[in-house]
């Protein structure tokens, strides 16, 4: 189509046509002849190139890459869809907009924010309410918060246009501000609901933790030898020990430094025991060990060899620790009982056994691991 026919368009259209692949053009608005004349040129444009190697031909929509309209009524864009008939091509449906027309169509009244409009090389063909921040759309409808602004990006189905809708935090709390009241007073609910969950869920874990563990020395307390017993691996020992000569150690340095030490315990025997080994303060100074098994080993005893090395391991470990750090009188020691056991039913039987064989550690000069006996 040549420059006298584009011409001719008006206002914000300025032609829809159809073009043949041999040489024929049917134009919208009509002309006479005269004033149109067929160019060969335009199988060179893009839109004709493209369709030739585009992969859904026939359910594609093409757009042009803006230009300079012949007839100077400012920059145009042409879409084009082919008109396909048995997998061949017959012709392009098209038509040329202005656009300053693609302006105004996104045009809204009262719209809050910046709206954008992008070609397939994400160039925009109109704007409303720019601003002077580039557009980075993404390939997939979403909301991100991107340069100090929420973003929506809306790629159009069937052709390579982006819808763009881009708003700044002020601007987004005006517009939920200017809604109806019961859109604000449901925000504030919802707001409140959601506080309030957190806080009940974290005073619920709270209390859960208050209920099962020892409030001094942060090992667990009796009341959790039930929920322990329950766990997927039982246990498969158990030690008992406490601390030698502890009231000793409350007379001479004060009972401040007696709870320090009963802390520095727990903490030592937390860094020496697994993590699926559990440690419960049993009563004073008086503590008790649960050893978990393994997938291997259950519903078996532990190995005594094994037991006795872990007792020893814990012995060590408190008698070596630098306690004269805490108190220059103090020195702590630990004795100890231990009994294997194969199913958690036998756990107060073993509780027994490992109670005595703490006595016999005790009787035997102190600071000691001492097995229980069998039976």
């Amino acid at each position: 189509m040549s420059g006298s026919s584009r011409g001719q368009s008006t206002n914000n259209v300025g032609w829809v046509y159809y073009t043949s692949i041999d040489n024929f053009m049917y134009l919208y608005p009509r002309r006479a002849s005269e004033h149109v004349r067929f160019d060969p040129a335009i199988y060179q444009q893009d839109y004709w190139q493209a369709v030739t190697t585009h992969p859904n031909a026939n359910e594609a929509i093409l757009l042009s890459r803006p230009y300079d309209d012949l007839g100077g009524l400012g920059q145009m864009v042409t879409l084009s869809a082919p008109v396909m008939k048995g997998g061949t091509l017959l012709g392009m449906l098209s038509i040329d907009l202005l656009l300053s027309r693609l302006t105004e169509l996104l045009q809204q009244p009262n719209l809050t924010g910046e709206l954008a409009l992008l070609n397939q090389d994400n160039i925009p063909l109109a704007i409303v309410n720019p601003s002077t921040s580039p557009y980075l759309p993404s390939e997939a409808m979403t909301y991100v918060w991107q340069r100090g602004a929420l973003q929506l990006t809306h790629p159009l189905p069937h052709n390579s246009l982006t819808l763009i809708y881009r708003i700044g935090p002020w601007a987004l709390t005006k517009a939920l501000l200017q809604q109806s009241q019961t859109m604000l007073l449901t925000l504030i609910f919802f707001a409140w609901a959601a506080i309030s969950s957190l806080r009940a869920r974290t005073l619920n874990h709270q209390l859960e933790y208050i209920s099962h563990h020892d409030q001094l020395t942060g090992a667990l307390n009796r009341y959790s030898l039930q929920r322990e017993l329950s766990r997927q691996l039982p246990p498969t020992a158990v030690i008992m020990f406490d601390c030698d000569h502890f009231k000793q150690v409350n007379d001479r340095c004060g009972h401040l430094i007696g709870d320090e030490v009963l802390k520095k315990l727990v903490e030592l025997c937390m860094q020496t025991l697994r993590p699926q080994d559990r440690l419960i303060r049993w009563g004073g100074e008086e503590f008790l060990v649960l050893l978990a098994g393994t997938r291997h080993t259950a519903s078996k005893a532990a190995d005594p060899a094994e037991l006795h090395i872990i007792s020893e391991r814990l012995r060590l470990v408190i008698a070596n620790y630098p306690w004269r750090e805490l108190h220059a009188d103090l020195v702590v020691t630990v004795s100890l009982g231990y009994c294997p056991m194969a199913h958690p039913n036998e756990l107060d039987h073993a509780i027994s056994q490992a109670d005595s064989a703490l006595y016999q550690a005790k009787a035997q000069g102190r600071n000691r691991s001492v097995a229980a006996i069998s039976g």
